[in-house]
């Protein structure tokens, strides 16, 4: 479930935190040698995406979040 925790425009962009909050069930690769597989834990994190807004239409779109926080809740999660 992605929720969103806090919005804010100001024309041109916008601006979204959120929350993800997603059971780990599928297995993913972390790079072409580590394969990790899904525990059923529930793991989170947060991030942010900026838009960019034209004529009603996303022209460009920036999501930042702590990737090595979430790597290390799948890695524990084994």
């Amino acid at each position: 479930m992605v929720a969103v925790t806090h919005a804010d425009v100001a024309a041109p962009r916008v601006h979204l935190e959120w929350r993800l909050t997603a059971r780990f069930s599928h297995p993913c690769f972390v790079d072409d040698d580590l394969l990790v597989e899904p525990t059923g834990r529930l793991v989170e994190t947060a991030g942010v995406m900026i838009a960019t807004i034209d004529d009603g239409m996303i022209t460009a779109a920036h999501c930042y979040y702590d990737d090595l926080a979430l790597l290390e809740q799948l890695v524990s999660a084994v």
